[in-house]
């Protein structure tokens, strides 16, 4: 079952042009998901990336966090897009990199 967020005080988030996908987040006591997946470990939560992310090949979900992971480390491989936008914890600022080519596409 996936863990929901506490409410914000700017409210939930909503999916724009997509009533749907917005009412599937969120939860009848006022708080909502935004489909993280990962499991305990020890007492440790590992994330493992976003349910909307997750790619099914042959069965086996690969995560394209996994990707990054295993191409950043290649020896050929200075970083994967070095010039990407990263948090500070290393994972990929998804969001900057879609919202101009949401911009152009809406306007």
């Amino acid at each position: 079952m996936p863990r929901s967020s506490p409410r914000r005080a700017d409210g939930a988030p909503e999916y724009y042009g997509d009533a749907d996908k917005t009412a599937s987040i969120r939860l009848p006591d006022g708080r909502f998901t935004v489909g993280d997946l990962g499991w305990l470990d020890d007492g440790f939560l590992d994330l493992a990336d976003r349910r909307v992310d997750l790619i099914l090949i042959a069965g086996s979900n690969v995560y394209p966090a996994e990707i990054e992971a295993v191409l950043s480390e290649h020896p050929s491989v200075a970083d994967v897009l070095d010039r990407l936008p990263r948090e500070a914890h290393g994972k990929l600022e998804k969001r900057l990199l879609r919202d101009p080519y949401w911009a152009e596409s809406v306007g």
